[in-house]
């Protein structure tokens, strides 16, 4: 079998009726194609390039411009081609802002090819003497009155794809700015988050963060038997060092305390400021035994060396309360707390710098 001859092939002598009709195939064919090349998805920016494409063939000419608003303009060009007012779709077509057409067009010269109008469709074409000339699209120099009708419908095309273009890149950029807005949310909701479990001054977790992970670890003690071990650690003479070298001082002591603290404890426990210079220290799966190494090694740390605060040398000590329980306990966070921190009291009486043992924890 063989293969049908191209559709515009004929091996016939060729009529005026057939050239027309030939000419009018070729235009629907490529009206055609800008319609697919939408109908697929293609950005209707590059759409509009092939269109005004179609215009200059359309038309014979060399060079075709579509007029827009600002707005279309502004949605659509590179900063660059904003400043000069037009944008260019390669070397023979462009988008140029509106506004008076003579001043738009006047550095255009030896342009043959129509000009699009947004209001309107009418064509602005340049005249002989280096004048303009405003007229309807059906001028007489396209001949048949089916391409008439086809510069009608390109001209309509061509402004209609170059507001669609527009208020395609609008929505992206609207789309951009709300998925930055979310994510500058999100951020923002971490920070205050952040903020609200966390003590500002020594970054330590804060007391309302303490206080919901106590219960949650007696909670699993409840279930797993696991022991869990509390200390309540408070700065010995804290207030004397106010008293004596400032707030400012004494700020940086809790800021140090902490940093010396924290770097010596396991992930799994949680360290936290529950006080002006109280602190706790909730260990879980720690027994009494392994819970009373740990306050004798922070006893240490704190006393040794001394705290660098400039030109100062404090040294400095702490007192620790500590209260251990195990499964079958069956008391709740505020009776372990309280049971820690009379321990803290005991400590500070018998002269600081010590660790006491709660007696009871029921």
């Amino acid at each position: 079998m063989t293969k049908p001859p191209p559709l515009l092939d004929t091996p016939f002598p060729q009529s005026p009726e057939d050239t027309q009709r030939e000419t009018a195939l070729r235009d629907l064919i490529k009206l055609g194609a800008v319609a697919s090349y939408l109908g697929r998805g293609e950005h209707p920016r590059r759409v509009l390039g092939l269109a005004l494409g179609m215009v200059l063939d359309l038309t014979g000419g060399t060079t075709v411009a579509l007029l827009v608003d600002d707005r279309v303009l502004e949605a659509l060009a590179s900063p660059l081609e904003r400043s000069l007012g037009q944008m260019d779709f390669g070397e023979r077509s462009r988008l140029v802002a509106r506004g008076p057409v003579a001043d738009r067009i006047r550095d255009w010269e030896g342009s043959s090819a129509p000009v699009l109008s947004l209001e309107g469709a009418d064509l602005v074409i340049p005249g002989s003497g280096g004048g303009l000339e405003v007229q309807e699209p059906d001028c007489g120099a396209l001949g048949e009155p089916g391409r008439v009708v086809l510069l009608h419908t390109l001209t309509d095309l061509c402004t209609g794809l170059a507001m669609l273009a527009a208020k395609q890149v609008e929505s992206e950029q609207r789309a951009r700015a709300l998925v930055e807005t979310r994510a500058r949310f999100r951020e923002q909701n971490l920070l205050l988050r952040e903020l609200a479990v966390v003590d500002e001054l020594t970054g330590l977790y804060n007391r309302r963060f303490f206080d919901g992970r106590l219960q949650y670890e007696l909670d699993r003690l409840g279930r797993y038997g696991s022991p869990l071990s509390l200390l309540v650690m408070d700065i010995d003479h804290f207030k004397a060092v106010n008293d004596q070298h400032g707030h400012p001082v004494g700020d940086e002591v809790l800021r140090q305390l902490a940093s010396r603290c924290k770097a010596m404890i396991r992930r799994v426990d949680l360290l936290a400021r529950i006080g002006g210079e109280e602190f706790a220290l909730l260990m879980p799966c720690t027994g009494g035994e392994g819970a009373m190494a740990v306050a004798g090694r922070l006893l240490a740390t704190v006393a040794s060396p001394p705290f660098a605060l400039g030109e100062l040398a404090l040294p400095l000590t702490i007192s620790i309360g500590l209260a251990t329980v195990a499964g079958g306990w069956q008391g709740d966070a505020a009776q372990i707390f309280r049971a820690a921190d009379q321990a803290l009291y005991r400590a500070k009486l018998d002269g600081r710098n010590r660790v006491v043992v709660a007696m009871k924890t029921a």
